[in-house]
């Protein structure tokens, strides 16, 4: 709705520089612009300005156009236009003086979209070093006996998952739609997510990107590399409401790749990873890299699919200060979609003093296993 009522401005805005054409050049009355300057004007400035009131029309109309074309060039059109257009209404201030607040407008916008470009850069720039990390050495196709020291669960797990006769999975891209809150009892805020991997080298960049009420754009990054975590988000793509970072979430971005190996099973394989049978439906994981370790809990239903994920992971209170509370993530709507049986929806929750606190749910949308990832292509 946003996006139609700001294309609806820099048309209209577009269409009323048309007047200072026509006025300049005579080609229809309009008794309601006097025409005063604030310099003195002869017939041929006058014609000479009307016709920069054209081509501001243009270079409006065009960039309206590339906009809802999602051209990114459209921003560097705009701003020129609306730098013509603004000297044109300092030069007729009398008439022209409240075309000011729609330029002012179109600069915000213009503002906004680089700033979300140069966000997205900085994350695409991330992925890439991300990607570049352990690619080198050889993939190792699974065998049976790879699974022989596993406990029984996760060896039905693997086996059910369908990664026998599998090369190790690299690299894994995602994509999510769900719905997110920062408290309990707020509002949800509906997103889209995408999610790079790499498992030779334990990490992970989740992007994501919300709208709060079609008007407060909110986009974030959840990224852990070299054995560090940092949650960034963003309003507007320029202004931090959130950065935090520090072994807390250090831990919390090790127990957040942890459960989500669910998405590439052959992970549990890794050099990283260890495993303890707990009974017939559960097994806990400890994941150890460079030097800090974590660990929690799978849990199995009768069939062999990972039905939830727990751990004790580090709840942000306030004011930098942390607890550490019951962390959990349920998994469900198993598919095959890239030849490895997944679970393709998941809900994460904390258990607090006050009760359950659900603040994450999402479906996969699409995955692919290792490169050419075409996200990145």
């Amino acid at each position: 709705m946003l996006r139609f009522a700001f294309i609806f401005i820099v048309f209209v805005h577009g269409l009323i520089h048309l007047l200072g054409f026509a006025k300049e050049w005579n080609l229809m009355p309009l008794s309601q612009l006097s025409g005063k300057t604030l310099l003195p004007l002869n017939e041929n400035l006058s014609k000479f300005f009307g016709t920069l009131w054209l081509l501001s029309f243009l270079a409006l109309v065009a960039a309206g156009l590339a906009f809802l074309w999602k051209k990114e060039w459209w921003t560097h059109l705009a701003l020129i236009s609306i730098i013509i257009s603004q000297l044109l209404i300092v030069l007729y201030w009398p008439d022209a003086k409240v075309g000011t607040i729609a330029n002012v407008i179109i600069l915000v916008a213009i503002i906004l979209s680089f700033t979300h470009r140069q966000f997205e850069r900085e994350t695409k720039y991330e992925v890439q070093n991300l990607l570049a990390d352990g690619t080198e050495s050889e993939r190792s196709v699974i065998t049976m006996d790879m699974l022989e020291t596993l406990p029984g669960p996760v060896q039905k797990w693997l086996k059910n998952a369908g990664v026998i006769g599998k090369n190790h999975i690299r690299q894994i891209y995602l994509e999510q739609n769900g719905k997110i809150r920062s408290k309990e009892g707020s509002a949800w805020l509906p997103v889209v997510a995408r999610q790079f991997f790499t498992t030779e080298v334990p990490g992970f960049i989740w992007n994501v990107e919300g709208k709060q009420g079609s008007i407060f754009k909110v986009v974030g990054r959840d990224k852990y590399r070299h054995g560090k975590g940092h949650m960034l988000i963003k309003m507007f793509s320029m202004i931090p409401i959130v950065s935090e970072e520090g072994k807390e979430v250090n831990q919390g971005a090790m127990l957040r790749y942890l459960a989500e190996t669910v998405w590439f099973p052959t992970m549990a394989l890794s050099q990283y990873i260890s495993w303890e049978g707990i009974d017939a439906n559960s097994a806990r994981a400890t994941f150890i890299y460079r030097d800090l370790s974590v660990s929690g809990v799978f849990v199995f239903d009768d069939e062999g699919n990972v039905s939830a994920f727990k751990a004790q992971r580090y709840y942000y209170r306030e004011k930098d200060e942390y607890s550490l509370e019951s962390w959990s993530v349920s998994m469900s709507n198993y598919q095959q979609p890239a030849g490895i049986r997944i679970p393709m929806a998941g809900t994460v929750s904390w258990k607090l003093e006050t009760g359950e606190f659900i603040y994450y749910q999402m479906e996969i949308t699409d995955i692919e296993y290792d490169e050419p990832l075409s996200a990145v292509r």
